[in-house]
């Protein structure tokens, strides 16, 4: 997730330029791989655009470790005109999803009535990288399996909105023995984006205990299943019910019976 530092931008006027007064509205948290919306307010009848360039910058040292160099590029750039009478202009620039660098926005507006004031009219806030409201959930179709079964699993990923993320690289995957040891690596493909299902399948001789499955995209989630030798149950269970239950509340009878593998009925 990225997050920027603006929130509320407020210009007041400049009498020494003429400057009128206006309001940039930007949301406070920018998340990866969504639009960002802002908004400009105007407070004076007048014509021009707003535009808005999206820019990381890639820092690199040679061999000096005191020169430091570095080369930005324009991720994506907007720009809205807008008329008189127009008091509220909307713009958006779509965050990308993964990037290295030092990462700016960098709004230039332009007022016709007014001149362009490039100076007064810059304004940079820088963005960073950050987890931080990413949840992820990974799930087996069962708890407990016997060497030699198939363990399914599936898991997914949602945003801050507590909506499904589409990732645009495969999620990794590991599971490792009671004892630490990863005995399953893999990476995972999703038919629809959202959801990453995957299959282990257990070997007929397998350490028992508990195993950890852990899916990583943008964050990791973990969970752990149990695999057990088979037991013979030493009973059964027979619940006989009636085949509908009336909607009129009235008590309706049934029976249990617990019986033993020998065919002795459970005391």
């Amino acid at each position: 997730m990225l997050w920027l530092v603006l929130g509320l931008f407020v210009v007041p006027a400049l009498a020494k330029q003429g400057l009128p007064p206006y309001v940039l509205l930007s949301p406070p948290v920018f998340k990866s791989n969504h639009p960002a919306d802002m908004k400009l307010l105007l407070f004076s009848e007048t014509k021009g655009n707003i535009s808005v360039d999206y820019i990381n910058t890639v820092y690199s040292y040679t061999y000096n470790p005191y020169k430091r160099h570095e080369k930005t590029d324009i991720i994506e750039s907007k720009s809205v005109s807008f008329m008189r009478g127009d008091e509220i202009i909307p713009i958006s620039v779509q965050v990308p999803e993964a990037i290295e660098g030092s990462q700016s926005l960098k709004f230039r507006i332009h007022l016709e009535d007014f001149g362009t004031f490039e100076e007064t009219q810059f304004m940079e806030k820088y963005v960073s990288k950050s987890d931080r409201g990413y949840k992820a959930f990974v799930q087996t179709d069962k708890s407990v399996y016997k060497p030699g079964q198939p363990v399914r699993f599936r898991g997914f990923q949602i945003g801050a909105d507590l909506k499904g993320i589409e990732l645009s690289k495969p999620m990794q995957v590991s599971i490792r023995n009671p004892t630490g040891v990863e005995v399953y690596q893999t990476t995972l493909e999703s038919k629809d984006g959202m959801v990453y299902q995957g299959m282990f399948q257990l070997a007929d001789e397998v350490p028992t205990g508990e195993y950890k499955i852990t899916l990583t995209g943008h964050v990791s989630a973990v969970c752990s299943f149990s695999v057990d030798e088979y037991v013979l149950p030493k009973y059964g269970i027979e619940i006989t019910a009636p085949k509908y239950i009336p909607s009129d509340g009235k008590m309706v009878m049934g029976s249990v019976e617990a019986m033993y593998t020998y065919g002795k009925p459970l005391s």
